[in-house]
């Protein structure tokens, strides 16, 4: 499974996924931040305009979520697959 970090988006407290933030890049017009979520040993990067997120933290309970058609699907060889 695989989704582009600019395709995943803030969700409510309470709805989405849960995830801690344990690093956060500032670049300007977007900040990068690098998520920790519970039982996955990666962390989990997103992409942000930075007027959204200006006071991203490391620490930070962040919840997020995608829409179904961003999601990719891969077989074993890494080759996209319909879902």
């Amino acid at each position: 499974m695989g989704i582009r970090a600019e395709h995943l988006a803030l969700a409510p407290t309470g709805q989405g996924v849960r995830t801690t933030v344990a690093l956060v890049e500032h670049l300007g017009d977007v900040c990068i931040g690098y998520l920790k979520l519970d039982g996955v040993n990666e962390l989990l990067h997103v992409k942000f305009p930075s007027r959204r997120l200006d006071n991203l933290a490391k620490g930070m309970a962040l919840n997020i979520t995608a829409q179904a058609d961003d999601v990719m699907a891969f077989n074993a060889h890494g080759q996209r697959i319909s879902v």
